[in-house]
């Protein structure tokens, strides 16, 4: 029961529908009737809506034991991803007459043809609002990363969002590693820079870093003497910035 899930159970529930769900820690829900666990929602629901994400977790949640769980009258609705429902045990809790339907936007080769499987086009988000709302997102999330060194929704990249609340900001970027953090110190202490506030975060091997800080104290002389040499000469180069 994400922000999609709530805002799909508004829907429903204005359409008539009683609406029950399973999230993994309670929340305040508006018009859901919430359970404790998968199976109790599967059991109840006449249609069970996907729009889980994929993650090892989730990947082949719904198969054999689910189906044999879900009432013989309900349909599956699987707007999430593919891989979720297992689809080899979808067609055959239909062959045998465990649910009563199937509707999905990914559609496989293997699930075509059959008369109670409804497959639709993975179009959801070719609409104008969403592209125009995706490339507002893109806008400002460049614009952010380029004046401000934040990252916010990156598919691959370390996500670090803190407020820019000093005269000015170091980012680092490098391979992810036990020292990283004390080896970013020893950079900041050799250079007497001083720390206000810091945050980090590492995926996928890599490491970024924002550092708040406040160079007003450090003279020009300094700064020159200090920092110049490491910025002009790239294997030295740790920090870049405002």
């Amino acid at each position: 029961m994400g922000t999609i899930g709530q805002r799909l159970a508004d829907s429903c529930y204005h359409m008539g529908m009683q609406v029950i769900g399973f999230n993994r820690s309670r929340k305040n829900l508006r018009h859901v009737q919430q359970f404790e666990t998968i199976d109790e929602v599967l059991s109840l629901a006449d249609f069970v809506v996907v729009l889980l994400p994929l993650t090892d977790e989730t990947k082949g949640m719904l198969s054999t034991k689910s189906f044999e769980t879900m009432r013989d009258n309900a349909y599956l609705l699987n707007f999430g991803r593919g891989d979720i429902v297992d689809n080899a045990a979808v067609i055959s809790a239909l062959d045998h007459n465990e649910i009563a339907g199937y509707i999905s936007d990914f559609p496989k080769a293997e699930l075509q043809d059959h008369p109670n499987i409804t497959l639709l086009p993975h179009l959801g988000g070719n609409t104008i609002e969403a592209l125009t709302h995706s490339a507002n997102t893109i806008l400002q999330n460049l614009l952010d990363f380029l004046e401000y060194g934040t990252v916010r929704r990156s598919v691959n990249f370390p996500q670090v969002d803190l407020p820019f609340t000093s005269p000015q900001r170091l980012t680092f970027f490098s391979h992810a590693r036990e020292s990283l953090w004390s080896d970013v110190n020893d950079i900041l202490n050799k250079y007497e820079v001083p720390v206000k506030e810091m945050m980090g975060n590492t995926r996928e091997g890599y490491a970024y870093t924002i550092v708040n800080t406040d160079l007003t104290s450090l003279s020009d002389q300094m700064v020159q003497k200090k920092w110049l040499p490491s910025l002009v000469e790239p294997k030295k180069c740790y920090a870049f910035g405002h």
